[in-house]
């Protein structure tokens, strides 16, 4: 099943689509310009737009709002709990988190985007209950992206999967204190029938990922590996998307090294032991790992072909598998073909 690129959207008013809808094969870093009324999180969390001559990095937080929150405004309308979408494959509140955390961790990891890590809300929070986005992070109780779930009646019929909220321009028609107070929103329709089809976990974090994008500051378009346009079924940013958001936010630091997941410079069998500790565990776990999603075979594999290297070059053989490397990955049956990740 394919989503159908009008399934997944904004509200008229915030509706993310490219001037120009970029063809199959013809981006460019150039092309991916964000969009002309969607203003970017810049340095610091602070709303700033980002000339292609002059990329600025970015750090957020996010968070998950849990059932029963009620929106500023209007009592009545409630969010939905993350398990009434009944995503397939997805039973507990962590394992929805951990799918978020890898849509947030695919962008920071293409570009200088900090993941400044999670909050978790108390419930204590309305929907539109931070005045702006600049506003919000830990010392608010939600994060600057900020995931929801609310049934189609409560997103006022709307038939799209899911809707985010960009940062309104100043002065643009969208400039206004209710977008303001939802800029960073990313609303689930919870009784969206995709959910719960064999691939619903895949179309969950696609969508996740195309909104994220959505809050970055990229517009839908037709890119054939690109997250933001169909057919939905990707796993990972695409090319393009990686191009665009180092032309926006400039490119990761240099000075990360994949696999040393102990932070000391070196990716050596210390690394290795953290990684056996945390396998399982969900997307984010580790420092310094690029490799994204649930800890586990694609964590090893990045250890491995890293093994070591050091601020100083690379200095060691590539170890082979261990057998309790091998016996730890048949156990979460990630022993099969890794899928390649794209750069």
């Amino acid at each position: 099943m394919q989503c159908e690129p009008s399934k997944i959207a904004c509200p008229r008013t915030l509706c993310l689509a490219l001037s120009v809808v970029l063809t199959a094969g013809t981006a460019t870093a150039e092309d991916w310009v964000h969009q002309s009324m969607a203003w970017v999180p810049g340095p610091n969390s602070t709303s700033a737009r980002s000339p292609l001559d002059s990329p600025q990095p970015t750090a957020l937080t996010w968070s998950m709002v849990p059932g029963g929150v009620a929106t500023a405004g209007n009592a009545s309308r409630l969010t939905d709990s993350f398990l009434d979408m009944g995503v397939t494959g997805l039973t507990t509140a962590a394992q929805y988190q951990a799918v978020l955390a890898n849509a947030i961790d695919q962008w920071a990891t293409a570009a200088d985007i900090t993941n400044l890590g999670y909050v978790s809300e108390t419930g204590e929070v309305e929907i539109g209950g931070v005045a702006h986005y600049t506003d919000r992070g830990p010392d608010s109780g939600v994060g600057h992206i900020r995931f929801m779930a609310f049934d189609q009646e409560a997103l006022n019929g709307a038939s799209a999967y899911a809707q985010a909220t960009y940062i309104p321009e100043p002065g643009s028609n969208v400039d206004n204190a209710s977008n303001h107070a939802r800029a960073g929103d990313v609303r689930f329709r919870s009784d969206a029938n995709l959910w719960g089809y064999s691939n619903g976990e895949l179309f969950f974090l696609n969508i996740a990922m195309h909104e994220v994008g959505h809050v970055l500051g990229f517009g839908h378009n037709s890119i054939s590996d690109s997250v933001m346009g169909g057919p939905y079924n990707e796993s990972t940013i695409g090319t393009g998307d990686i191009a665009g958001a180092i032309a926006i936010y400039g490119p990761p630091p240099a000075d990360l090294l994949a696999g040393d997941y102990n932070e000391d410079n070196t990716v050596d069998a210390a690394d290795y032991t953290l990684w056996q500790d945390n396998t399982g565990s969900p997307a984010g776990t580790l420092p310094n790992d690029t490799a994204g999603g649930r800890i586990g075979r694609a964590q090893y594999t990045q250890w491995q072909v890293n093994f070591g290297n050091s601020a100083a070059g690379r200095s060691a053989a590539v170890p082979e598998p261990t057998a309790a490397a091998l016996v730890m990955l048949a156990a979460l049956g990630l022993t099969g073909p890794l899928a390649r990740r794209r750069k």
